[in-house]
């Protein structure tokens, strides 16, 4: 174990070009733009969902700019060339999604069409494998506690996503593009569950525990989510668990041996 840490360390410290600190700053930046990255998507099914409110229209608008904000500037990539290929392709990608967030029809036409949908299910999944490529990258596929906890809180968020998404069409879904096998809202949330109860056993956070109690009012919806919708349930209690998950996350104080990836 003590072999895995040095070398995760080694890893992230001989990179050519930048600073370890800087390193770390940019893992961060990354998950937190893959969970706002399906913040997003939720609230662009949350709009369908409540049929062009306001409200959800004003909290996707935020959720693209923070995302453009979480971008890794040129200064933090230290002449880098194989993390600014990275980059450009995670601002590229970022670029189609936010298109694709933007082109809801119920904005000009009171409906959704399952071919806005789609196009934005296929421009989340190329975001999030140019995030992918940047984790691999800076973590050689070895992620430490807090990315683990940060993972966790994406998990948490996507599943948020897909239920807002059955949610808006559950009468229509059958033209969505469907999730790939073990890739299905109750599978995430029974992994999940292991998961949570395994980052618990690491680290003895109050916030942690916060967010366990909310686990606990939706996993069960979660795991079920075919017999009914609760979209505002599950949205609500997501978002805080995320938040929770985040703030211990990126709490630098915790550093600990890296974990298997689950």
């Amino acid at each position: 174990m003590i072999y895995k840490i040095i070398t995760v360390f080694l890893c992230l410290a001989f990179l050519p070009g930048i600073a370890s600190a800087d390193k770390y700053e940019i893992l961060d930046q990354m998950y937190a733009l893959e969970v706002e990255t399906y913040r997003c998507s939720t609230q662009f099914h949350m709009f369908t969902f409540l049929e062009g409110d306001a409200k959800a229209a004003a909290k996707l608008e935020s959720s693209l700019a923070k995302m453009q904000s979480l971008l890794p500037s040129r200064s933090q990539l230290g002449g880098d060339k194989a993390l600014e290929s990275i980059v450009a392709n995670i601002r590229a990608s970022l670029k189609d999604y936010k298109k694709a967030a933007q082109a809801n029809e119920m904005r000009t036409q009171g409906y959704t069409s399952i071919y806005a949908v789609n196009d934005l299910d296929a421009a989340e999944n190329k975001l999030l494998g140019s995030l992918a490529a940047g984790y691999d990258y800076l973590t050689g596929n070895q992620p430490g506690l807090r990315q683990q906890v940060m993972s966790a809180a994406a998990r948490v968020q996507k599943m948020a996503s897909r239920y807002a998404r059955l949610a808006a069409h559950w009468n229509g879904r059958t033209g969505l593009m469907a999730d790939e096998e073990g890739d299905t809202i109750d599978i995430h949330a029974k992994a999940f569950a292991k998961q949570f109860a395994n980052l618990k056993a690491h680290i003895d956070d109050e916030r942690l525990s916060k967010a366990e109690t909310k686990w606990m009012y939706i996993s069960g919806k979660l795991v079920n989510y075919q017999d009914q919708t609760v979209p505002f349930l599950v949205t609500r209690y997501s978002d805080t668990i995320v938040s929770s998950l985040m703030d211990v996350g990126l709490d630098t104080s915790i550093e600990s041996p890296a974990l298997a990836a689950n």
